[in-house]
Formats: structure tokens, sequence, C-alpha cells
């Protein structure tokens, strides 16, 4: 039991390790511009998380025909990161949805990933992307802590912007983020 133990953590801790270097990576890289699919990529991410725990009943809806220019890789550790959050938070709803879609924010195009979960208070709305700061504690998500910190950083590099909110503990969470489409590649911060 203590070798699992130890096995368990050292895996942790090399999670860990390989997402603070990816932070590091993504502040030093210059990224290119291509089209990407986004409602695809969020519907391969529903699909995977389905696999992972066929048990649970989520309904996933997907605005269909979303497209932007953004770097491809990046943009799906955002959507990959946003949608596994509320995943997490909706462990304990009897009836969890989840929704990926777009809307017109202040005449801009704004992408968002909505849950009927946890929710948070929304004094934390600042914090919660800061590294190690983590929404859902006593979930049971594994995650390392560094997933909200990374889809900030990422949504920065493409000169957006990314922001939380909630109507109170237990009511659910929608975060929303922006992409700046204009120009080829984006240098180096």
């Amino acid at each position: 039991q203590y070798l699992l133990s130890v096995c368990s953590s050292s895996q942790h801790m090399s999670q860990l390790l390989d997402d603070i270097l990816y932070l590091m990576h993504l502040s030093r890289t210059s990224i290119s511009y291509q089209e990407v699919d986004l409602s695809s990529i969020a519907l391969s991410v529903a699909a995977d998380l389905q696999k992972r725990d066929p048990e649970r009943d989520v309904k996933f809806i997907i605005q269909p025909g979303l497209t932007t220019m953004a770097h491809r890789q990046t943009i799906s550790d955002v959507l990959q990161n946003l949608m596994m959050n509320s995943w997490d938070s909706t462990v304990k709803c009897d009836s969890a949805c989840i929704e990926f879609g777009q809307i017109l924010l202040d005449e801009q195009y704004t992408y968002y990933v909505r849950d009927n979960g946890d929710g948070f208070d929304i004094v934390y709305a600042e914090t919660i992307f800061r590294p190690f700061e983590r929404l859902h504690r006593d979930n049971g998500s594994k995650g390392s802590g560094i997933g909200l910190a990374k889809v900030q950083r990422i949504i920065n590099r493409h000169n957006g912007r990314v922001w939380a909110e909630s109507a109170g503990t237990g009511r659910g969470s929608i975060f929303y983020f922006t992409i700046q489409t204009q120009g080829e590649t984006v240098s180096a911060i």
C-alpha cells in the first residue's frame, strides 16, 4: 500500500512538472494561426470524457459550425481544460449538462463553456486563473491545479481574454474567452 502511494505521488509530481514546463514553453514560443473547427474539437473532447467514465450521464450541447483562426494545439488545450473542469464540476449532478457555444458580447465574438455543476463563490473569479488555485477540491478531481492558468496563458497568447462567472456555489459556472484573429503570427510575449 505504501508503494502504491509512492507511485501515485510520483506520477502526480511528474504531471505537475510537465504542466509547469508547458506554461513556461507557452511564454517563449511563437504561435501561428490557422483555421480551427472549435465545434469539432469540443465534440471530440466530449466523446473522450464519456469514454473515460461511461456510467456518467452528461448531456453535451455543442453549437455546430464554430470556426476561428487560432493555434490548433493550444486552442484544443483550452477546450479540453475548460470542458474537463465542467466535467469535474458536474460529478454530483443528477442531470449534468455541459454546453459550448458562441455569443456576441460588446461587439466581439465570445466563446463559452457553461455547466450546471458546483459553481463557485464569485469573490474567487480573479484568483481561479492562478496556478494551484482549485475550484473543486472535494470532488475527486486529479488535476494538477495548473489547468486554468494554462487556459489564461493560451488565451493571452491569442491576444484575447478569459473570465469566469457563477451565480454562486452549487449554481453552475460559465467560462468565457475571446480570440483576436488578426494577423498570421503572434510573437513571443
